[in-house]
Formats: C-alpha cells, sequence, structure tokens
C-alpha cells in the first residue's frame, strides 16, 4: 500500500525550515535600514518592528538543528563531507552574529530615549 505523507520526517524538515530565517531575517534588515533613514519619529515603529529579529534568530537554531539531522544522511564522500562543514561553519556564524545582533537591536531601542532623564 502507498502512502503519502504530508509531513515529511525529521530529515526531510531543514529544506522547508530554512526558508524562515532567511525570510524573517532579511526583512528585519529592510526595517532597520527603513528605521535608521528616517527621522525618528517615523523611524521608530519600523525598528520596533525589526525585533522580529528574535523570531527569525530563534528559527536559525531550529533549522541548524533539522540541518544536522538531515546531515546524518549524506554520504561519506569527501566531496559531500566538505560541502557540509563549509554549510555547517556558516550556520554557526549567522547563529552568533544575529544572535549578537538582536541582542544589540534589543537593547538599544529597549533603553530609556533620554539616558539623563
Amino acid at each position: 500500500m502507498i502512502q503519502f505523507s504530508i509531513f515529511p520526517g525529521e530529515n526531510g524538515l531543514h529544506p522547508l525550515i530554512v526558508h524562515f530565517p532567511i525570510a524573517l531575517l532579511l526583512a528585519a534588515l529592510l526595517f532597520i535600514i527603513l528605521g535608521a533613514a528616517l527621522p525618528p519619529q517615523q523611524g521608530r515603529p519600523f525598528l520596533l518592528s525589526a525585533l522580529m529579529m528574535f523570531i527569525g534568530t530563534a528559527s536559525v537554531f531550529v533549522a541548524a538543528e533539522t540541518g544536522e539531522a538531515a546531515g546524518r544522511l549524506v554520504g561519506e564522500a569527501p566531496q559531500t563531507k566538505q560541502i557540509l562543514e563549509q554549510h555547517e561553519e556558516l550556520a554557526e556564524t549567522i547563529k552568533f552574529l544575529f544572535s549578537a545582533l538582536t541582542v544589540t537591536l534589543a537593547g538599544l531601542l529597549l533603553s530609556p530615549e533620554d539616558p539623563g532623564a
């Protein structure tokens, strides 16, 4: 009997999950650019919207976990292992970079606007 599944197994989730952080983080960067380019009163809503970077950063960690599961299916060919290692290094860099950027953005936006007040 043939069975079709709408939901892929753990190993097949990576190609589906990986697009969420890409879209969210690119949109957050666009909001940051818009917020910085506009006068403070007009730009602040865009900067607050950029806090979607929290969700994007969290989804990077989920994408990395699903990528590790998918990576276990990869064969032992030297070329494949080298590409997979580069892919994993890039994922680690993205996790570190956007974690730092997210904390920095949150600190800037959630701190009092007038430090002397």
